[in-house]
């Protein structure tokens, strides 16, 4: 009876825990603007030259790209991991955006460990637009600490906005956003 007892007070204890631990991380995601529901699609205005030029990044086949491989190009700069539930959820619809925008260059930016993790997120096919940061450099120069977290480049390298959390992609509000941040 006291072992059961025990067990009892040990299931509860930790049921406790998980509920505390899924209402921090609603109120974490609700801070971080992760609503992807939301019909707005709100971003700061940055200005300045785009920093990390130089910072290699590694492509699924295991070449290198570099930001500056696309100086002339408009750049949507989006740092994501498979563990973070909100880049899950808007990645897709960011992989349809990369192709109806095929004028901006899409560097979706696995902050992951391994190519492993990414592979086995895409079933095996990683799209070509997915590039891994393997020493955190260039999520380090755009102090990237929140993910998802999207920067956008105008032709010739300079900053034009960041968008802190995720969005619905899809949206009519995505496209005239990408349309007007992307412009030369």
């Amino acid at each position: 009876m006291r072992r059961a007892l025990q067990i009892g007070l040990g299931i509860s204890a930790l049921g406790v825990v998980q509920l505390g631990a899924w209402l921090l991380y609603g109120w974490v995601e609700h801070e971080r603007g992760a609503d992807v529901s939301s019909p707005t699609f709100a971003y700061e205005t940055s200005t300045g030259a785009a920093p990390g030029q130089d910072v290699p990044l590694e492509r699924a086949d295991g070449s290198a790209a570099r930001l500056r491989d696309h100086a002339d190009s408009a750049v949507i700069l989006h740092f994501w991991a498979t563990w973070c539930a909100p880049c899950r959820t808007e990645l897709p619809a960011l992989i349809e955006a990369a192709a109806r925008h095929p004028h901006v260059v899409f560097l979706l930016v696995s902050v992951d460990e391994s190519w492993d993790v990414v592979r086995h997120f895409f079933g095996g096919e990683v799209p070509p637009s997915v590039v891994r940061d393997p020493h955190g450099a260039l999520r380090d120069a755009y102090g990237a600490t929140v993910l998802p977290d999207t920067h956008f480049l105008r032709p010739g390298g300079a900053l034009a906005a960041r968008l802190r959390g995720s969005r619905d992609w899809r949206a009519p509000s995505a496209r005239e956003t990408i349309e007007r941040l992307t412009a030369p």
